[in-house]
C-alpha cells in the first residue's frame, strides 16, 4: 500500500492542489492512480457548479435516490438508520424541504450536494470542489461540526480542492500537491503549537552550536 493510498484510506480532512488550470476532475482521477488505486475508484463528487434543470422540490433532490414514496419517507428515521441524525441542523432547522430547488442560490445549491454527498450510500471518500464557493463565516461552521462527525462516525475522508476555511482546518491532516512534473507529494499540516516547539527546539540547538 502506498503511503497515499493509506492516508486515503484512514479518513480525514485532506486538501488537493494542482498546477495550471487542467480539469480538475480529471487530475484528481489520475492522482488516485499515483496513490495507488486500481479499477474502479468509488467516491462522491461535488462539482464546483451545480445546475438544477428539474423543477424539483429540495426533498425531491435530496432524497428521490433513496425512496419511490417521498410521502411515506420517515426523515428522523432514515438520518438515524444512516448515523446521520447530525444533519437535522440544516435539513430541518434551516430549509424548508417542500421548496423549489431552482429557487436557491448558487452557494445554497452547493450546500445541498454537499448534504446530498454526505447522504448517499457506501462510498467513503468525498471529492469536493471549492474553489469559487465561498459560504458564510456561520455557515462554515456549521458544515465544520458535520465534516468532524462525518469523519469520527463514518471515517470518511473529505479531499477539497480550493481555498479551506478557517473553521475547517482544525480537521486538516496536510496537503495532495502536484508538483512540476506532474507527481504529488504530501504535504503534513503543522500546528502552531508545534511550529512553536519546532521553534523552540531549533533555539536551543542554536545556542548549544553558539
Amino acid at each position: 500500500m502506498t503511503k497515499f493510498k493509506g492516508l486515503i484510506l484512514s479518513g480525514g480532512l485532506f486538501q488537493f492542489s494542482t498546477k495550471g488550470q487542467a480539469n480538475i476532475l480529471k487530475e484528481f482521477m489520475t492522482f488516485t492512480k499515483c496513490a495507488g488505486f486500481r479499477g474502479r475508484f468509488e467516491f462522491n463528487y461535488v462539482d464546483d457548479k451545480n445546475y438544477f434543470e428539474d423543477d424539483m422540490t429540495i426533498k425531491q433532490y435530496l432524497f428521490r435516490d433513496m425512496t419511490n414514496d417521498l410521502s411515506k419517507f420517515d426523515l428522523n428515521q432514515t438520518l438515524e438508520q444512516r448515523n446521520s441524525s447530525h444533519l437535522n441542523e440544516f435539513l430541518f432547522k434551516r430549509f424548508d424541504l417542500d421548496d423549489s430547488i431552482k429557487q436557491v442560490d448558487h452557494a445554497t445549491a452547493k450546500l445541498f450536494s454537499i448534504l446530498k454527498s454526505f447522504l448517499a450510500t457506501g462510498q467513503k471518500v468525498l471529492f469536493l470542489n471549492m474553489e469559487s464557493i465561498h459560504f458564510a463565516p456561520g455557515l462554515n461552521e456549521r458544515l465544520a461540526r458535520i465534516i468532524k462527525r462525518e469523519i469520527e462516525l463514518k471515517n470518511r475522508t473529505i479531499i477539497v480542492h480550493g481555498e479551506l476555511p478557517k473553521q475547517w482546518q482544525p480537521f486538516l491532516k496536510g496537503s495532495f500537491v502536484q508538483l512540476k512534473n506532474k507527481s504529488f507529494e504530501f504535504v503534513q499540516r503543522v500546528t502552531k503549537q508545534e511550529q512553536e516547539v519546532q521553534s523552540f527546539q531549533e533555539l536551543e540547538s542554536n545556542k548549544h552550536a553558539a
